[in-house]
């Protein structure tokens, strides 16, 4: 579905069903998957909300809500387009952000539980997801095909949505801390 999505919000929103999806499995099997799927969360949760605040910034601007609309978003909103590749990235688990470390840490679970047939399958779901998102990104950012037009103003706060993206590299960071605090005030 993601792949023929004609909205670029309703694309980034089929990506939180597949990270929740995969969120579920991690806690289901426990161990360090539990902890992967605690990494997923958080990353998500900055990544998402920073390509939210980009797609707003789009449909302000550029007044559309449709991919076909939005091409060489790179020309048109440099920040934007940017950091929309970036964000589009982090959410779909691509390192060094660290959606791909608990990604990571879920599907080796899943093959120690359940096997490498299994592990195969939703590995290549994920790959699934990553592809048609980004290639969808992809275009809308760096496609040439766009008829000149003056850059668009782009929001004095774009620098939030690129804190948030920046935030999802290094969750991987903080996360470990966090789970030690956790771990010790549970025993």
């Amino acid at each position: 579905m993601a792949l023929n999505q004609r909205l670029y919000k309703r694309l980034f929103a089929y990506s939180s069903v597949e990270n929740m999806g995969l969120s579920l499995i991690g806690v289901s099997l426990g161990s360090y998957a539990l902890f992967g799927t605690i990494v997923l969360i958080f990353t998500h949760a900055f990544a998402k909300s920073g390509v939210f605040m980009l797609t707003g910034n789009m449909l302000h601007e550029l007044k559309t809500r449709k991919i076909e609309d939005v091409k060489g978003l790179i020309k048109i909103m440099p920040k934007t387009g940017l950091f929309l590749f970036f964000g589009a990235l982090a959410v779909t688990g691509t390192p060094p952000f660290a959606t791909f470390f608990g990604e990571l840490l879920i599907v080796s679970k899943t093959i120690n539980y359940y096997g490498w047939i299994v592990g195969v399958a939703l590995f290549f779901f994920l790959v699934c997801g990553f592809l048609f998102i980004n290639y969808r990104v992809i275009n809308m950012v760096f496609n040439d095909e766009t008829k000149p037009v003056s850059s668009a103003k782009e929001s004095p706060f774009t620098f939030v949505p690129v804190i948030f993206i920046t935030l999802a590299a290094f969750v991987i960071l903080i996360v470990p801390i966090f789970y030690r605090f956790i771990e010790g005030v549970i025993k």
